[in-house]
């Protein structure tokens, strides 16, 4: 059988989607009495969603089976309230198909009164980690088929597909990513914006749908250590000349910061002399560039899309050389991500405009994210 063997105990804090922090840890065979708890918790709808039939209480020989984990074939991981009790907050677990060793049956349920909070997210993305470190590629499910609850949870964690089980349940197939990162449905939800496939709004909910992890991921994306270690983002840079890689940034931008209720800020540079700025960068233009009020009217146009998507905006309209005015612009804002698109990074145009996003990358004080346009 594929994989390394897992200890019993493993895991550590995490944070809900609402910064509640919670506890998750594997299941040991001491906790009986807690899920007993937790399953007192749950309410009649609640336990029929999870059993799919009338449950009243847990026999012993269904918590002696729940408790059974070998951290391989069989894996259980328990959320814990993080003040101090052992207080159960939910449940998630796996069990190893003996017929199909790369698929694992899984099932998850959370107390009444955590639910809606991303606790059921949090233990399935950890889950599916674990199973990922045995060689488990798929989760198999069945689910009452009105609920779309967990159903949308599931699809948060890999790509679903649904099959009719019969007498109003249906069976789910998710194939499980390879690697931790941002999700398939995230990933086609951020191209679809940059190329205008879907709306703003559509993307941001998506993004706003996603695992506290993933955005952790996302929040730390080209940093160099001493900015991964700053605090949530506040502040995003979207960097607009005109071009589609620029309309892609700043689409890019706003449904990152739509997700974390950051503000961001659209900069663009123009032709002339900054004051006192930043001149390491040299120029690259051989042609003049846009004059001022040609830039501030491109800015205040993509600032009016972005603000439409309920996004606060500002705009930032500098003299100078537009990597220079990046930086200098992500300097004084304080910014937390910088957000360029991939203009002059082709070989096409390399040599008359150089790479803009490239030199950011390289000497920005938070990090980058360039869109392919």
């Amino acid at each position: 059988m594929p994989g390394r063997r897992g200890s019993r105990g493993r895991g550590g804090p995490a944070e809900l989607p609402d910064g509640t922090p919670i506890v998750v840890r594997s299941l040991a065979e001491e906790d009986q009495e807690l899920l007993i708890s937790m399953f007192e918790r749950l309410s009649e709808r609640s336990r029929y969603r999870r059993f799919l039939t009338p449950k009243q209480r847990l026999s012993d020989r269904e918590l002696a089976a729940f408790v059974d984990v070998d951290h391989r074939n069989r894996e259980a991981l328990v959320g814990l309230a993080s003040n101090g009790a052992e207080t159960g907050v939910g449940v998630a677990r796996f069990v190893r198909s003996p017929e199909d060793p790369e698929t694992a049956e899984v099932a998850v349920a959370v107390a009444d009164d955590w639910q809606r909070r991303g606790v059921g997210l949090v233990l399935l993305e950890q889950l599916a980690d674990r199973a990922r470190a045995e060689g488990i590629r798929r989760f198999s499910a069945l689910i009452l088929a009105e609920n779309r609850d967990v159903r949308g949870l599931f699809e948060r964690v890999g790509d679903v597909t649904l099959h009719s089980a019969g007498e109003g349940q249906v069976e789910l197939d998710i194939t499980l990513p390879e690697h931790e990162g941002v999700g398939p449905g995230l990933a086609r939800a951020l191209k679809a914006a940059a190329r205008r496939e879907i709306s703003l709004g559509e993307a941001g909910n998506v993004f706003r749908r996603a695992p506290e992890a993933v955005r952790r991921r996302i929040r730390s994306i080209g940093a160099p250590p001493a900015a991964r270690r700053a605090g949530p983002i506040r502040t995003v840079l979207a960097a607009c000349d005109g071009s589609d890689g620029a309309e892609a940034a700043a689409r890019g931008a706003t449904v990152i910061a739509g997700a974390l209720g950051a503000r961001v800020i659209v900069v663009g540079a123009y032709e002339g002399e900054p004051e006192g700025g930043r001149r390491a960068m040299g120029r690259v233009l051989s042609s003049p560039g846009p004059d001022r009020g040609t830039v501030e009217a491109g800015l205040s146009k993509v600032a009016a899309e972005v603000g439409d998507a309920g996004v606060e905006v500002s705009v930032d309209a500098r003299p100078g050389e537009p990597a220079a005015a990046i930086l200098e612009a992500a300097e004084e804002s304080a910014a937390d991500l910088i957000v360029v698109g991939d203009r002059g990074m082709r070989e096409r145009s390399r040599h008359l405009l150089g790479s803009v996003a490239n030199r950011v990358s390289h000497h920005a004080p938070c990090s980058v994210l360039i869109v392919r346009s």
